[in-house]
């Protein structure tokens, strides 16, 4: 049968035993979804095959606020898996990472490195306000 386990679980029965996907995260439903089957047992294979489409944003502010709404999801994942073993959050790796923005200065240069330097301008953005939001990780 298509879709089927190994034993014998189909794709649609072990989503729905997971309660699938979670639609009140702000972002990153997938990575979510992707834990708990995890979680529950199932073991996740790289699909080779797959195809994935992707629209990029074609504004600039557009990809800060993406970039934002992940990095806020994120911390929420964090704060949900890391008993489980996702990796922590380090304020120390939070400090590093606005500093990398000053030596991403020379992406500002070409249209495409400042998009580039949105999404990481974005991102950092995001974690502080989903630390705040999920007070996460305490410091």
């Amino acid at each position: 049968m298509e879709g089927e386990g190994t034993s014998g679980w189909t794709r649609q029965s072990a989503a729905l035993e997971i309660g699938g996907f979670d639609e009140t995260l702000p972002s990153l439903p997938d990575t979510d979804f992707y834990w708990r089957m995890q979680l529950a047992g199932y073991e996740l294979h790289f699909a080779p095959d797959a195809i994935v489409h992707y629209r990029l944003r074609s504004r600039i502010s557009g990809v800060i606020r993406q970039a934002r709404q992940y990095a806020v999801a994120d911390v929420a994942l964090h704060r949900k898996y890391e008993a489980q073993g996702m990796p922590p959050i380090r304020f120390s790796s939070a400090l590093r990472g606005w500093a990398e923005l000053g030596l991403r200065a020379p992406l500002l240069l070409t249209r495409a490195g400042r998009f580039r330097y949105a999404w990481i301008l974005g991102f950092r953005l995001g974690r502080i306000q989903g630390m705040m939001r999920y007070r996460f990780p305490a410091l």
